[in-house]
């Protein structure tokens, strides 16, 4: 299991939040919690990709 969502999830359960067991399934690792309206959230890790922007500047006028 991924360490920094360990982190995550004993961080949520030591402030008193409601907080699933880590669940896998066949790709991907996660946890739910819930607000206190017993709204459900789903947080996973994300992939690390480079950051890329895009700018209009860069484009070219058809007109």
């Amino acid at each position: 299991m991924n360490g920094d969502l360990e982190r995550l999830r004993q961080a949520l359960v030591d402030g008193g939040v409601e907080v699933s067991e880590l669940a896998q399934s066949v790709n991907n690792e996660f946890v739910w919690f819930y607000d206190p309206d017993d709204n459900r959230f789903e947080t996973q890790p994300t992939a690390h990709r480079p950051y890329r922007r895009h700018s209009s500047r860069n484009r070219v006028s058809t007109c």
